[in-house]
């Protein structure tokens, strides 16, 4: 088993220290027949020239011409956050790059890539995989190589904003159990992040001021919120997993998913349609009459 967990360990090494010495990785899209996935370097879901973060076609032909990009609006922020023995090694992804907790992404096949990366003597590596439905998944690995055991805490998160092409920015945000999701009213398009291996905590944080504004502390994110809908705001949705103690020479991992959805925006009630230019017209007529 040591032997196994060695072996993982140096080809993440390698890996992670050949692609930034070489130059190997770089930004790269993973498109599907529903979802084209932008990739940073650092292993965020916003390519690093801003051409792709999310994009979505509920269709599923694969058409994002004019396909809602659900992560590359206004502000980006998508996130992954580590913290060992209670201190926060910053957080990751696109607009992140801690000198203490650097990773790097590589395309491994047309719809796969690994991100691979070390801090304090954990070693972590995401594969992502755009699967053909509606679904990023999402899987995560650690392994302690500190000589010492550790307490391991992950969180990733992400602020979406399928409407903002009709104007806004908000997202009618909700939980449920292993679940966190964030609708966007006006298009009908949902994401959300689910817990696929148990015990994930799900949140929901307004932004504050300064920087990208939403909460990446890994003790703000651990706060558990109860199931329910939290209303309309440009609000950050999260997961958020205590790994417990992780002894030296062995591993844990976790795998999630963001998974996309999209239904038709209700329509006005055929009778209130009828009725709307009738009410328009009594309107002109007070005005003429009494105005």
């Amino acid at each position: 088993m040591k032997h196994k967990l060695m072996f993982k360990f140096l080809m993440v090494t390698l890996t992670f220290f050949v692609t930034c010495g070489l130059g190997i990785a770089a930004t790269f899209d993973m498109a599907g027949s529903y979802l084209n996935v932008g990739m940073s370097n650092t292993g965020g879901l916003i390519d690093d020239n801003y051409n792709v973060g999310l994009q979505f076609d509920p269709t599923g032909t694969g058409n994002f011409t004019n396909a809602p990009d659900i992560l590359k609006p206004d502000t980006p922020f998508e996130f992954y956050a580590v913290a060992i023995n209670g201190v926060d090694e910053g957080p990751n992804g696109f607009g992140f790059n801690n000198s203490n907790y650097v990773m790097t992404s590589t395309k491994v096949g047309p719809l796969v890539a690994s991100t691979a990366g070390v801090v304090g003597g954990l070693a972590i590596t995401v594969q992502t995989t755009v699967v053909s439905g509606k679904e990023v998944l999402f899987n995560v690995d650690f392994i302690n190589f500190s000589g010492a055991p550790m307490n391991v805490q992950y969180a990733r998160g992400l602020d979406a904003k399928p409407d903002y092409e009709l104007g806004s920015s908000s997202t009618v945000n909700s939980i449920s159990a292993g679940m966190v999701t964030a609708l966007g009213p006006l298009t009908g398009v949902a994401i959300s992040i689910v817990d696929l291996s148990g015990g994930g905590v799900p949140t929901i944080q307004a932004p504050t001021s300064g920087g990208y504004g939403w909460a990446t502390s890994l003790a703000t994110l651990s706060i558990p919120m109860k199931a329910g809908n939290y209303g309309d705001s440009d609000s950050s949705i999260n997961m958020y997993w205590n790994l417990g103690t992780i002894p030296n020479l062995a591993s844990k991992d976790i795998s999630f998913a963001y998974e996309l959805s999209a239904v038709t925006p209700v329509p006005l009630p055929p009778a209130l349609l009828l009725l709307a230019p009738g009410l328009f017209g009594l309107v002109g007529l007070r005005k003429r009459f009494f105005g």
